[in-house]
């Protein structure tokens, strides 16, 4: 799915994985995930510095959407996180996708499932 940035002129490339079965909600994009990332695209639009040095937390990520929208339109540092551990793998792939990432900051880093950084 393409997901237009305004703020960047950036085209955001988001892959959606199967929704089918239990726990998998994580892995569709949702109006409300495009939604938030048209605000945000907005509040950048009307103040260019309003994620300048910010860091952000996306509990929940899913398909990683918003935090990759925030990365690109200026958020300092930017973690998500998510309890299922195949959209945690998605989010990745959604990540490496839209960004070249070094070893350090492309790698999962916690020792439970339940709760992993991006």
């Amino acid at each position: 799915r393409q997901i237009p940035l305004k703020a960047t002129k950036e085209t955001l490339t988001i892959r959606q994985g199967d929704a089918v079965g239990a726990g998998r909600t994580g892995v569709a994009v949702w109006n409300s995930g495009l939604l938030l990332t048209r605000l945000l695209d907005a509040l950048v639009i009307s103040n260019s510095q309003w994620l300048q040095g910010k860091t952000v937390m996306e509990l929940g990520c899913g398909t990683a959407l918003a935090s990759i929208a925030v990365a690109k339109l200026g958020a300092q540092r930017v973690i998500a996180t998510d309890g299922n551990p195949d959209v945690v793998e998605l989010a990745q792939q959604n990540i490496n996708r839209n960004f070249v990432l070094d070893d350090e900051s492309s790698s999962s880093s916690s020792s439970s499932s339940e709760d992993r950084l991006i």
